[in-house]
């Protein structure tokens, strides 16, 4: 099935896919190109203000922060626990049908952001304050495929609950204490860029 990425983000990731697969061309070498959605887990870099909003929003629960959402919080994602991804990813390399092939990999359930901030809550025992802010440019709506492939192939299985994920993660979390958001300088911030961006808001 053709690629058809729809912002900037998923156009490198397409591109970075097509080189490795002329480079194995060009230089006879293997490849196995993995499709990791959403993964969270403890050891989570909680000081990154720009990716991965459940490292984002525990980091804001433990600062007693608001958590901002963007649009209406009806986006969905597969929320896809370490622990159930690695096996599958270490095992690529020891299965010979696994070389030149893709693979998605992740939660076979997709859950809002909503529903998510609903999760947190109930795990943490926090009341979550919600602020919504302005959608992002571009956003994937729906971002949750299949994974028969990767069950097939490289035995994958998707067996830990966001519930249980987030409990883990939440513990962890809580013995390393709130962090810094640690924020770059960006070289494009137009007056689209999201609002945690330009204004860094986490």
């Amino acid at each position: 099935m053709p690629t058809r990425p729809e912002d900037i983000y998923g156009i490198s990731k397409a591109s970075s896919e097509k080189a490795v697969e002329i480079l194995s061309k060009v230089h006879g070498m293997e490849y196995v190109i993995i499709r990791p959605h959403n993964v969270y887990g403890p050891r989570q870099n909680m000081a990154d203000p720009y990716r991965n909003v459940i490292a984002i929003f525990m980091n804001r629960i433990l600062q007693g922060k608001a958590i901002y959402i963007y649009g209406d919080g009806e986006q969905k994602r597969a929320f896809s626990y370490v622990s159930d991804m690695i096996p599958a990813i270490a095992e690529t390399g020891f299965i010979r049908s696994a070389n030149g092939e893709i693979f998605n990999l992740g939660s076979d359930t997709p859950f809002t952001i909503n529903n998510l901030v609903k999760t947190l809550s109930e795990v943490s025992g926090k009341k979550i304050a919600i602020e919504h802010i302005k959608s992002r440019p571009q956003e994937v709506k729906l971002a949750y495929c299949k994974h028969d492939k990767a069950k097939r192939i490289l035995k994958f299985s998707d067996k830990t609950k966001l519930s249980q994920g987030l409990l883990e993660m939440w513990k962890w979390a809580l013995g390393r204490g709130s962090q810094t958001p640690k924020y770059i300088d960006l070289e494009i911030l137009g007056k689209e860029a999201p609002l945690t961006w330009k204004n860094r808001l986490i």
